[in-house]
């Protein structure tokens, strides 16, 4: 895929609408924003439009020309700047939103984001407590087989010695 994404941001190099990059998450900084953005795996592809923070994961093929009609789908959408995109329920939500004053907006976000960080928090402690599981799992087991295999040497021998004398 590396090869087709390097032609497809060659091909759209200065484009005033349309920017395409790629940030490699196994890198210091880079895995903070990686985790924030919601990569969980490589290669993940996120589209982002105008006021667009999220962005929205792409499934779509990883060819070039798959990756270009993806590219061409990029651009302006429904937002507040361009609300003569949006369709009569987009218009309504964004309605609703206009009625807020800034504060309630500002307080709505940050109710939002901070739920999002204690789900962020939750999921990386939950994870750290089944490897720490898992770890101690594979020990105890570990441990087990270990206690098993050392009879079962001295067993396995007479095993041997009684196969080899049936044969004679």
């Amino acid at each position: 895929m590396k090869p087709d994404w390097d032609k497809l941001a060659k091909e759209y190099d200065g484009s005033e609408t349309v920017l395409i990059a790629d940030v490699d998450c196994t890198e210091g900084d880079n895995k903070d924003l990686c985790s924030k953005m919601g990569v969980r795996g490589y290669p993940t592809i996120k589209l982002y439009n105008e006021g667009d923070t999220e962005g929205e994961s792409y499934e779509g093929g990883r060819d070039l020309k798959s990756l270009k009609k993806a590219a061409a789908a990029l651009g302006p959408s429904c937002s507040v700047k361009n609300y003569d995109l949006c369709d009569a329920k987009e218009k309504k939500a964004i309605d609703e939103l206009k009625k807020l004053t800034p504060e309630e907006r500002m307080s709505q976000i940050k109710t939002a984001e901070e739920g999002i960080e204690a789900l962020e928090k939750k999921f990386k402690d939950d994870l750290e407590d089944l490897q720490a599981t898992y770890k101690k799992l594979m020990d105890e087991k570990d441990t087990a087989v270990e206690a098993l295999k050392k009879p079962l040497k001295g067993l396995k021998a007479f095993k041997d010695a009684a196969a080899a004398k049936d044969e004679l």
